[in-house]
């Protein structure tokens, strides 16, 4: 009974942390060995919506402690039943059965689909091949892996973020939309996609990985417009690939070369019971290449011209490049942090940012940080638009001097301090209109 009540209670909270007029976070556990699991949202950044529901549930998740050697030290499943405020922003875990120890490392994995004992010789550096990931692609409604890590310190709070091991696609109208063919409308075209990975890694490395098809041509089932109404279906969850330069088979192939085993989408149209198709590649118009599948990223097709009739042979949009349509395609980054008033946004890289190197440190990169307006809107040069040190500790030792951009941009840039010996913690705060956004600054012990 006595170890009972001694063993420490610890909650491990899941906060969605995105599209909030301040991005701080409302924290009612001072209790230092609370965990706090962080899930940014790939939602379309010119909507300002927050996720889904549906992707932010936990159907099991995997608590690992590893010691500093890379060793698993302790293990625990803990069910989705078993979790409070399930599928909710905010989520609390039971207690755990073991107790970290400070300098180890912590790792979450939720939705795994690894529900067995673990094998006791896995490492930090075997994640993946125990937690390899064999679903070929998710719908709305399912349950995304999600992954996430933290080092434990039983003298600071303890921020996990989660990150979603799969790229969320969707296709949609334009809102002006000169359609040749006649029908090409939400009710009439669906789509699927084609040669997308065939399974993936549930940790992330700093190549984007992925697993490649044995053969060719492999679909995911049928999804629709984000337009058409009464269905689940209109976003595909897909697995991270080097779409790039890879093909479906892992062939390789030129970043700016058009190939029909590519990872592509084939849409449908439908009316009168005739079937035409087009194909919408993942292309940088721009930059005229190729784009890779990256996870928790935000993929958005928006067709604005469809120039003539689709092919009548499905056999020839995969062959042939989607020449009768024009469309786009966005990618909304996995921003970690956003502060917006509905209109407009302060987008950073973080929501709290590390100095590794001890000592005085100068000009050193520790974010990037831009502005995100929706489409057809441009700033006002009049707006309040500003990036300054507001506080550094300790006070007043502890210097910190923003050395990077003085303001946003609509383009990510480099925010840079320069900090003395002394220096522990701060705060940058970014203002655009009414909207203040502030990024801590935090020496990593």
């Amino acid at each position: 009974m006595l170890l009972v009540m001694k063993r420490i209670t610890i909650f491990i909270v899941i906060v969605l942390c995105i599209t909030t007029c301040n991005n701080e976070v409302i924290n009612n556990y001072t209790d230092n060995q609370v965990i706090e699991l962080r899930m940014p949202d790939a939602t379309k950044v010119t909507v300002y919506s927050e996720a889904a529901n549906s992707e932010n549930m936990i159907d099991e998740i995997w608590v690992l402690e590893f010691n500093t050697s890379g060793g698993l030290k302790h293990s625990e499943l803990i069910e989705g039943s078993r979790i409070i405020n399930k599928d909710n922003a905010t989520q609390l875990l039971p207690q755990l059965t073991f107790k970290a120890e400070n300098g180890n490392r912590i790792v979450c994995i939720a939705n795994s689909g690894v529900t067995t004992p673990l094998p006791s010789d896995i490492t930090y550096t075997t994640i993946n091949t125990v937690f390899l990931l064999n679903d070929a692609y998710y719908s709305g409604g399912d349950y995304l892996p999600m992954y996430g890590e933290m080092e434990w310190s039983s003298s600071s709070s303890h921020i996990c973020k989660m990150t979603r091991a799969v790229a969320k696609i969707q296709v949609q109208m334009g809102t002006s939309n000169p359609d040749v063919s006649g029908g090409f409308t939400a009710e009439n075209v669906s789509y699927k996609i084609y040669d997308a990975g065939a399974g993936g890694y549930i940790q992330p490395s700093a190549s984007v990985q992925g697993i490649s098809q044995s053969t060719a041509g492999q679909a995911t089932q049928t999804y629709y417009l984000s337009q058409k109404e009464g269905t689940a279906e209109t976003e595909a969850y897909i697995h991270e690939y080097p779409t790039s330069t890879k093909t479906s088979t892992n062939g390789t192939v030129g970043d700016g070369t058009f190939n029909k085993d590519r990872q592509h989408i084939i849409l449908t149209k439908t009316v009168g019971g005739i079937n035409t198709y087009y194909r919408l590649d993942f292309y940088d118009a721009i930059t005229k290449k190729y784009m890779d599948t990256e996870r928790n990223h935000h993929y958005i097709f928006t067709i604005h011209k469809v120039r003539s009739e689709g092919y009548t042979r499905l056999e020839d949009a995969h062959h042939y490049p989607g020449s009768n349509i024009e469309y786009d395609f966005e990618i909304v980054d996995d921003s970690k942090s956003v502060a917006s008033n509905g209109q407009y946004a302060i987008i950073t890289s973080v929501d709290t940012a590390y100095i590794t190197s001890a000592g005085a440190v100068t000009d050193s990169i520790i974010a990037t940080a831009r502005y995100k307006l929706p489409a057809g809107i441009s700033l006002n040069p009049s707006t309040t638009n500003s990036i300054e040190v507001t506080s550094a500790a300790p006070s007043p030792s502890g210097i910190m001097t923003s050395t990077g951009i003085s303001v946003l941009s609509a383009t990510n840039e480099n925010i840079k301090v320069t900090v003395n010996a002394a220096f522990t913690e701060g705060v940058i705060t970014l203002k655009l209109g009414n909207i203040t956004h502030r990024l801590h600054v935090k020496r990593k012990p």
